[in-house]
C-alpha cells in the first residue's frame, strides 16, 4: 500500500514538471533574411539574423560585415521606429524580407547646411535646409537669434527670408529625428553692397568720400599756385 502510494506521488509530480520544462524551453530560432540599407555609405545588402536575435547582435553582426570608424556607434530603424539596444528583433515585427535602415551616430558627424550664403549682403535672400540622417522631423532655435528678416519652418528646419539688417549674427538650432537630437549653428555678418555689383557699399562710400577728399585738396593747391603765379607777374 505505502509502495503504491509512492508511486503515485511521484507520477503527479512528474506530470507537474513536464509541462513547466516544456513551458519554459524557448522554441529554436529561425533564420530570417533582412535588407541592410546603410543610407549612403554602402550599398544595400542582404543579411541573415535569427528572429529571436537582440538589436543589439544585429548591430554587431551588420557591424562585422560593414565596419565603419567614422562613427561610434550606429542606430537601427524598422518601419520608421528606432529599435533600441537589449530589445529583441521580433518586438519590433521584423521578418524576412524586411529592410533594416543603418544610420550613424552621432549625427553630428555628417549634419549641416544644404547651402550657406557665402555673402551675406543686406537685402540678399536666404534659403537653407539641415541635412540629417535621418531627416529631421522638428528643430528649434535653443540659442541666439536669427538675422532679421529670416524665419524657420520647425517642421523641417528650413529657413527662409532675407537679411534685413546689417551686422553679426549668430544662432544654434535643435534637429529632432527619430535616432536622436543633434545641434547646429549658424553665424556671420551682415554687410551692404551696391545693387547688382558685389561691392560695399560702405567701402565704396568710403573710397568716394577719400577721393572726394583728394580732387578737392587738389582744386584748393592749384587755386593757391595759381594766386601766386599771378601775385609774381
Amino acid at each position: 500500500m505505502n509502495t503504491q502510494r509512492a508511486f503515485r506521488i511521484l507520477a503527479g509530480v512528474a506530470l507537474a514538471i513536464v509541462p513547466a520544462i516544456a513551458l519554459g524551453t524557448p522554441a529554436s530560432a529561425a533564420q530570417i533574411s533582412v535588407t541592410v540599407d546603410h543610407d549612403y555609405f554602402f550599398d544595400p545588402y542582404p543579411l541573415t539574423v535569427n528572429d529571436t536575435d537582440t538589436v543589439d547582435q544585429v548591430k554587431t553582426a551588420i557591424s562585422t560585415q560593414s565596419p565603419n570608424d567614422f562613427f561610434t556607434d550606429i542606430c537601427l530603424v524598422h518601419n520608421n521606429v528606432a529599435m533600441q539596444t537589449g530589445h529583441p528583433i521580433s518586438e519590433y515585427g521584423v521578418q524576412s524580407g524586411d529592410t533594416i535602415n543603418v544610420y550613424g551616430l552621432p549625427m553630428s558627424k555628417l549634419g549641416h547646411w544644404n547651402i550657406t550664403p557665402d555673402e551675406p549682403f543686406l537685402g540678399n535672400m536666404v534659403a537653407m535646409a539641415p541635412v540629417s540622417h535621418p531627416d529631421p522631423t522638428h528643430v528649434e532655435l535653443i540659442a541666439g537669434a536669427l538675422p532679421a528678416g529670416v524665419t524657420i519652418n520647425t517642421d523641417n528646419g528650413h529657413l527662409d527670408g532675407h537679411f534685413e539688417q546689417l551686422g553679426p549674427f549668430s544662432a544654434t538650432f535643435r534637429a529632432t529625428t527619430i535616432c536622436g537630437d543633434w545641434d547646429i549653428d549658424w553665424s556671420g555678418t551682415v554687410y551692404s553692397r551696391l545693387p547688382n555689383t558685389g561691392v560695399d557699399a560702405v567701402a565704396m562710400a568710403s573710397a568716394a568720400g577719400a577721393v572726394a577728399l583728394a580732387v578737392t585738396a587738389g582744386v584748393m593747391l592749384v587755386s593757391v599756385r595759381r594766386r601766386r603765379a599771378t601775385r609774381a607777374d
